[in-house]
C-alpha cells in the first residue's frame, strides 16, 4: 500500500516491490523538483491517495484537469462513475511505466542514463504520450457507416454490423475483442450454420444435425478478403475491434452536413493534413470532405412495391405502439403511425388510422394478396417466409423494434436508381415530413440510415445535410424533393408540392468547416430496450491509416501488434533481406525503430505500440 508524502522531510514512499535504486531516485527528484512538478506529472500526494483523489474528483471544483484526472492532456470535465473508474488508478500506472522504462534503460546502458531519462521526463524535457496506461484504441460509435468489399461484393454496413457478421471469428482479449481479417477462412460447415441462423435466428444442435449435408466436413474453404473504401480506392481492412467505452464522446458536424461521432481522444485529420483530437476541435476548423462518390455497378433491380416496403419498414413511425392497442381508439389522428416487429410470432405490424386507405396497405395487397394479410380498423399484420429471407439474408437488413439498430440494405449501392427512389419513398412515408421549402425532413434515431441515405442522395447529385438534434436525441436529414420521389411518396402527393429543386437552400454544400460540436454526450440517452448503444465503441485498422466514412476522410490509429515482431521478426517486410525475431532487448528496440521507419512510409496517421513496455519487460 502506498503511503503519503511526508512534507517535512520531503520523503516520497513507494511500494517495496520497486528496486531500491528507483525508490531513491524518485525521493531525490521529489526533493529537487518539488510537489508542483509531481502534481503536473500526475503522481503527487493527492493522486496516490485514493481517498483524497475521490474527494477531489467529485468535489465542486472549477478545475478541469487536476481534480478530475492525472492525465495532463485529458481536459476532462466529466464526473461520471465511468470516468472515475477509468482515472482512479492512473497515478500508479504512470509510476509503474516510469519504473519499467528506468529498469530497461539501466539494463541496456547504465544507471546514470536511466536516472537521467526519468529526470528529463519528470521535468518536461522529454514527453511520453499515454504514459499512464496501456493504450486504448481511438474509437467510433458502432453505428458509423463504412463501405467494404468482401471477396468482390460491395456492402454498405456499419462497424457494428460488420463485427456481427464475423462474430464467430472474434478473438477475446483482456482489454478488447477483435477480428483479424488476415486469419479468416470459411468452410462449407460455416455456411450451413450461418444460413440457418439468418433464417431462424438461432441454431440448436438438433436443427444443425438435420440441415447439415451428409458429406465430409470442410471440403470447401474460402478465405475472406475484406477491403474498405478510402478516398475512392479500395484498401485492405486488416482488423476490426471493439472495446468498452472509457472516455466521453464527441459529435462534430460540418456546414455541408457531414457528421462524425467519435471518442474525445480520437485524432481528426484537418484539411492541412495536421491532426487534432476530437475533444480539442473548434468551430471553424476544416476537415477533409469527400465530394467524389465512387460509382458501382447497378446489378440489382427490386420490384417497386418491395423496395417501398423495405424503406417503409426501416422506420418505426411517430407514435408509441401502446396507443393503438385499444380497438376503435378515437384519439388517433390521421398522421399517427407505428411500425412494429413481433419476433415471437415472426410477424410485422403497421398501426394507422383507416389503414385500408393508406399506400402501405395497397403495397401489401399487391405483394402478398389480400387474403394473406390480417386487417383490422387500425392495423394490418403480415408475415412471409420469402420476405423474411429476402429482408434478412439477401438485403442483410435488421428487423428490430430498437430503432437505433436500423440500417439500409447492405447491397443498396448495387440497386438501380428506380429501386433506390422507391425505398426512399417508403422511408419518407414512415419517418419523413414535408417542409414549405419543397424539401423532405427525415428524423430517426438510426444514425446509420441517415448517414447512408446522405451518400445515396449525394451520388445522385442531390445535396443532403445531416443534423443532430440533442434535445430529442435523434438524427435528421433534409434534402429537396426530386423527380424520382415526387410521385412515389404518399406524403409528397398529399401536399401538392412540385419538385422545384432550386428553391432548396444549397448554401455551404461544399463547405468543410466545422459548424457544430457536441461534447459530454450522456450515455443514458442512448439506452433502448435494455441496450446501451454507447457501451461499446469500435475501430478499424487499414493499410493506409485512413478510410472514408460519412463522406469524410477518417483517421485510423495504427495500433501495431508487437507479438509478430517479437516472435517472428519483420515478416511483413517485402524486401529480399530476412529480419528474424530479436533475441535481446537492444535488438528489440532497434527492430521497433526500423519497423516504425518502414511503416511510416506505407501509411498516414499515427502509429501506436500499445504493449511496448510489456514486451520490453519480456527480455528481462
Amino acid at each position: 500500500m502506498l503511503s503519503m508524502f511526508k512534507k517535512k522531510d520531503k520523503k516520497y514512499s513507494v511500494p517495496h516491490s520497486f528496486k531500491t535504486e528507483f525508490v531513491s531516485l524518485i525521493e531525490k527528484l521529489y526533493k529537487e523538483l518539488g510537489e508542483e512538478v509531481f502534481q503536473i506529472q500526475g503522481i503527487a500526494n493527492k493522486h496516490m491517495d485514493i481517498v483524497q483523489f475521490t474527494n477531489d474528483f467529485f468535489a465542486n471544483s472549477a478545475s478541469a484537469v487536476a481534480d478530475k484526472t492525472v492525465d495532463p492532456n485529458a481536459n476532462n470535465f466529466d464526473r461520471s462513475v465511468l470516468q472515475y473508474n477509468y482515472s482512479n488508478n492512473k497515478a500508479l500506472m504512470r509510476l509503474n511505466s516510469l519504473y519499467i522504462l528506468w529498469y530497461a534503460i539501466e539494463k541496456m546502458y547504465d544507471k546514470q542514463s536511466a536516472d537521467k531519462s526519468i529526470c528529463n521526463i519528470l521535468c518536461g524535457k522529454i514527453f511520453v504520450n499515454d504514459l499512464h496506461s496501456i493504450l486504448q484504441p481511438y474509437s467510433y460509435y458502432g453505428k458509423t457507416s463504412i463501405i467494404v468489399r468482401v471477396n468482390g461484393q460491395i456492402k454498405y454496413v456499419t462497424m457494428e454490423n460488420l463485427f456481427q457478421m464475423y462474430s464467430d471469428k472474434v478473438d477475446i482479449l483482456p482489454d478488447r475483442e477483435q477480428i483479424d481479417f488476415d486469419k479468416i477462412f470459411y468452410t462449407n460447415t460455416d455456411y450451413v450454420k450461418n444460413n440457418i441462423r439468418l433464417i431462424r435466428g438461432s441454431v440448436d444442435r438438433y436443427e444443425l444435425k438435420k440441415k447439415r449435408p451428409s458429406i465430409k466436413a470442410d471440403v470447401v474453404t474460402e478465405k475472406q478478403i475484406v477491403e474498405i473504401l478510402d478516398n475512392g480506392h479500395w484498401v485492405k481492412l486488416k482488423r476490426l475491434l471493439r472495446h468498452k467505452r472509457d472516455t466521453d464522446m464527441v459529435m462534430y458536424q460540418t456546414k455541408s452536413g457531414r457528421v462524425s461521432f467519435v471518442t474525445e481522444n480520437h485524432p481528426v485529420i484537418l484539411d492541412d493534413k495536421t491532426e487534432v483530437s476530437a475533444g480539442s476541435l473548434k468551430i471553424g476548423d476544416k476537415v477533409i470532405c469527400i465530394n467524389d462518390i465512387p460509382e458501382t455497378q447497378r446489378t440489382i433491380s427490386v420490384d417497386k412495391d418491395l423496395a417501398y416496403l423495405c424503406g417503409f419498414m426501416l422506420g418505426d413511425g411517430n407514435t408509441p405502439r401502446h396507443k393503438f392497442y385499444k380497438k376503435g381508439n378515437t384519439n388517433l389522428g390521421d398522421k399517427n403511425l407505428c411500425i412494429a416487429h413481433d419476433k415471437v410470432r415472426s410477424v410485422n405490424i403497421v398501426y394507422q388510422k383507416n389503414i385500408k386507405n393508406s399506400k402501405i396497405y395497397r403495397v401489401l395487397v399487391n405483394l402478398f394478396g389480400e387474403k394473406n394479410i390480417n386487417v383490422k380498423e387500425n392495423r394490418v399484420l403480415f408475415t412471409s417466409l420469402e420476405f423474411n429471407i429476402l429482408y434478412k439474408k439477401y438485403f442483410g437488413t435488421i428487423d428490430s423494434d430498437n430503432s437505433f439498430n436500423h440500417c439500409l440494405p447492405v447491397n443498396i449501392l448495387s440497386w438501380d436508381e428506380g429501386s433506390i427512389d422507391q425505398l426512399i419513398c417508403g422511408l419518407i412515408d414512415s419517418e419523413g415530413s414535408i417542409c414549405r421549402s419543397n424539401s423532405v425532413n427525415i428524423r430517426m434515431r438510426a444514425m446509420a440510415v441517415i448517414q447512408q441515405l446522405q451518400l445515396l442522395l449525394e451520388r445522385k447529385g442531390i445535396h443532403a445535410g445531416i443534423n443532430f438534434y440533442r434535445d430529442i436525441n435523434c438524427w435528421g436529414i433534409i434534402f429537396p424533393i426530386f423527380d424520382g420521389i415526387a410521385k412515389g411518396s404518399e406524403k409528397i402527393l398529399s401536399t401538392e408540392i412540385k419538385p422545384y429543386k432550386e428553391q432548396y437552400d444549397v448554401r455551404d454544400k461544399q463547405s468543410n468547416e466545422i459548424s457544430k460540436i457536441i461534447r459530454s454526450i450522456d450515455s443514458e440517452d442512448w439506452n433502448s430496450y435494455s441496450e446501451n448503444h454507447l457501451e461499446w465503441v469500435y475501430d478499424v485498422t487499414t493499410e493506409t491509416g485512413t478510410f472514408t466514412s460519412g463522406m469524410m476522410t477518417q483517421h485510423n490509429c495504427w495500433a501495431f501488434d508487437l507479438d509478430t515482431l517479437v516472435r517472428e521478426g519483420m515478416t511483413f517486410f517485402h524486401g529480399s533481406m530476412k529480419i528474424g525475431a530479436p533475441k535481446r532487448s537492444s535488438s528489440f528496440i532497434a527492430l521497433v525503430i526500423q519497423a516504425t521507419a518502414y511503416i511510416s512510409n506505407q501509411i498516414t496517421g499515427a502509429i501506436a505500440y500499445p504493449t511496448f513496455f510489456l514486451h520490453l519487460n519480456y527480455y528481462y
